[in-house]
């Protein structure tokens, strides 16, 4: 998100009602999980060039910004951006996703039926393989004992690979957001070209 508040075409500046900068240029990035930004798109309403958004605006920034990744790479994202239809149409083009998932939009025809949360033992997990994907459900974020009655001694359980891999390359692009705060250029202008012309400046520089 790039602050600014002053006059801009319509659809350029967003408003968020309640957060400490409620107004804002919202740009969407694509980085390595060393914050190394390869791709961005400034969000201009019904302007900006993402082609088709049958699935959703979230759908339609994924698969903009994984135009100018190799195929065969595998992309991380958040819940927020995620959906099945997403994942499958990656597939479909090359790519591989990871991601959470919000329970609600889980696919109902894949017949996935996860246990209750209190029915789940910390450290079990749960996975169902649909096609050519895969849904699992994890009681924990990193790994956990348990104490093996059996040989009466605690026991590390790790997570699956998969959700070790999601948190290992996960957080890019916050990582960016964090040195821009620490680099970023505070210049009074009304002018919002201007302003976002000194912002990729200072994430040319945080790139470096």
């Amino acid at each position: 998100m790039l602050p600014f508040s002053a006059v801009c075409p319509r659809g350029l500046r967003q408003v968020f009602k309640g957060k400490p900068r409620p107004q804002d240029l919202k740009i969407f990035v694509a980085t390595t999980h060393e914050d190394l930004m390869i791709d961005f798109e400034v969000y201009r309403g019904a302007n900006t060039p993402f082609g088709d958004r049958t699935l959703g605006v979230g759908v339609s920034v994924i698969l903009h910004l994984s135009k100018s990744i190799p195929r065969g790479s595998c992309i991380y994202f958040d819940r927020y951006l995620s959906s099945i239809p997403l994942l499958e149409k990656l597939n479909t083009i090359g790519l591989h996703g990871t991601s959470t998932l919000m329970m609600n939009r889980k696919p109902e025809r894949k017949n996935i039926d996860f246990k209750p949360d209190r029915r789940i033992q910390r450290g079990e997990s749960q996975q169902f393989v649909c096609d050519d994907m895969v849904v699992i459900k994890w009681m924990e974020t990193t790994f956990v004992k348990r104490w093996d009655k059996s040989t009466s001694v605690f026991m590390d359980i790790s997570a699956p690979n998969t959700i070790t891999n999601y948190n290992r390359h996960m957080g890019g692009v916050d990582i960016l957001d964090q040195s821009m705060e620490y680099y970023r250029t505070f210049m009074k202008t009304r002018k919002w070209t201007l302003k976002v012309i000194l912002h990729f400046i200072d994430l040319a520089v945080c790139n470096v």
